[in-house]
């Protein structure tokens, strides 16, 4: 499994008078071992939404963290 994205940045932010995220496909693949990523992800994914703190939430670009066209 050579095109497993271990990636932490899977979107950017874009036009920055109405930013909205927008998935970023300029990621390096390197060949890693498949199961063992899974098994990581298993262990650490999110907990389910009914189970999430009432403070959490997605918080929004800053300024100049939003691209002013699609990379």
């Amino acid at each position: 499994m050579c095109q497993i994205d271990i990636g932490v940045l899977g979107q950017v932010w874009v036009h920055p008078t109405a930013p909205e995220p927008f998935v970023d496909f300029h990621t390096v693949h390197k060949c890693r071992d498949f199961e063992a990523i899974r098994k990581w992800a298993e262990e650490h994914q999110m907990p389910a939404i009914k189970d999430l703190p009432k403070d959490w939430y997605l918080v929004p670009p800053k300024e100049g963290d939003v691209y002013t066209k699609i990379p």
